[in-house]
Formats: structure tokens, sequence, C-alpha cells
């Protein structure tokens, strides 16, 4: 892949210094947004008693999520098992399969992924002109299954919903991570 900053800049081919170019392209939007935030900074906790996390999740649950994943061949950044696989294999993984996904809904970091920039649209060598894409980890994507099949659940039972963000472009960004 050739890359380069701007147009006037060089153009850059080694892998390492195309992966700075657009790690540093991607802190900087995410930089330029939260400088323009309008928020002023207050942070108002409200505390609700309850919550949909509470019961743990079931090997049912956790087979009922993995059979929802589509048969991909790539894997995610854990470079081990693709959807397939997991497809094939999950009576030998659904305990500690379930077991995690437990741990994690109390864990601080829910999942990690790799980016891949993505061509969107004309010069291929502006790197402006590529989105970022996550590759998620066919585990990531059974977690995400059973979380959002509880907020449906809770959506459903007419249950309070707070926090909840659907692919908003860069709405994660604006979020205040140190709160």
């Amino acid at each position: 892949m050739e890359v380069r900053r701007i147009e006037s800049s060089p153009l850059h081919v080694n892998p390492e210094t195309v992966s700075d170019i657009f790690n540093d392209y991607y802190l900087e939007i995410i930089q330029d947004l939260q400088k323009n935030n309008v928020g002023d900074g207050t942070v108002t906790k409200n505390y609700i008693n309850s919550s949909m996390f509470l019961g743990t999740v079931s090997s049912n649950e956790v087979i009922d999520a993995i059979a929802k994943l589509k048969n991909k061949k790539c894997s995610g950044p854990d470079d081990i098992i693709t959807d397939e696989i997991l497809k094939l294999c999950h009576r030998d993984i659904v305990k500690p399969l379930t077991n995690i996904i437990n741990s994690s809904f109390e864990s601080d970091r829910l999942k990690t992924s790799k980016i891949f920039p993505l061509h969107k649209k004309e010069d291929q060598e502006l790197v402006s002109n590529y989105r970022p894409v996550a590759n998620l980890s066919a585990f990531s994507k059974v977690f995400d299954i059973v979380m959002a099949e509880r907020v449906y659940k809770c959506f459903d039972e007419k249950l309070c919903v707070m926090g909840v963000f659907f692919d908003m472009s860069k709405a994660f960004d604006m979020v205040d991570h140190k709160i």
C-alpha cells in the first residue's frame, strides 16, 4: 500500500510507516472532535439500582449466539479462530466461553480488534480517503450478539436502557473516556 498524509507530502510505502500514518490520522480526527465537543464537562451521575446484566449468561444463550454467526473465514485480532471454526467446535468450548462472557460484563475492557483501512473514494494515495474498519474475533461477535439480545429484551419489557449507541458516525469519539 502506498499512501501520503496530504497531496503535497511524500508517498510512503514502508508498512510500518504507512501504519503509523493511518494511526496518527485517526487519532487526530478523534482529538479534533473532542476539542470541538460543545459539552461543558459537567458530569451528572444518576444511578439506577437495577441492571439488565445482573443475571448470568447461560450456555444456551451462547450456543444460540454462535448459531447466528455468519460463516466467515477471516479471524480477528486473536488470529486463531474464525466464525466457521467456532461453529464447528462450539460444543467443546461453550462452557469456558460462557464463563468468559460472564466475566466480561464486569470488565473495563470489553474487546479489542484489528483495524484495517478501507478505501472509500477518489485518490487511493490519500490517507483521508480511507475509513477504519474493525475486524473482530469470533468470540467478540458472540459477546456482541449476547449483549444485543439482552438490550432487545429490556426494550421489549419496557425496562430502562441507558447509554446505547448504534453505529452513529464518530459518536464513540465524542465520549469523554475519562469519566
